[in-house]
């Protein structure tokens, strides 16, 4: 008896252990692509709703052009995207007001330095404050290549909201 209860918890725990992380991986979704996936806001003011349709009351209004939002959802007749913000409020936007443009948000408090290389020891060329939404061109080795309208450099992947 011990035995067959000490079995069924192993293989119980294996299947909570599986189906965990099948939830973390990426799915295809009815666009066809990624989800979960960055995109970001297209236009300087986009409305979030409380539901997939025009029909449901806007619940949010972005004011932010190029934020990265996060999919996590999308509809059956792939026009709406459930998306996350980078301060974990959920909300519905149309596929029209969302773009795949490569932009993302420094997200650690006191900023981050942009170095030369991607190195911790490599020098410095500008502190990117909290908030501040930069082009990301590649990440390597936790390590992302980021550019702003002045400069170019690489900082730490984890300091940012928007990569993939």
């Amino acid at each position: 008896m011990r035995n067959s209860l000490t079995l069924l918890t192993l293989v119980c725990l294996l299947f909570l252990t599986s189906f965990a992380a099948l939830a973390q991986e990426p799915r295809t979704g009815h666009s066809g692509l990624p989800v979960p996936r960055f995109v970001n806001l297209k236009n300087s003011e986009t409305w979030g709703r409380l539901g997939p349709s025009f029909d449901y009351p806007v619940r949010y209004i972005f004011k932010r052009q190029n934020l990265p939002v996060k999919v996590i959802a999308e509809t059956r007749d792939n026009v709406w995207r459930q998306v996350e913000d980078p301060e974990g409020m959920t909300t519905w936007v149309h596929r029209s007001q969302l773009v795949s443009s490569n932009m993302v948000m420094i997200t650690r408090d006191g900023g981050v330095l942009m170095r030369r290389a991607a190195n911790p020891d490599a020098s410095g060329r500008a502190i990117l404050q909290q908030g501040v939404i930069v082009r990301s061109e590649i990440c390597e080795r936790r390590w992302c290549r980021v550019r702003t309208s002045d400069y170019r450099g690489w900082v730490p992947q984890n300091a940012l909201w928007g990569t993939n």
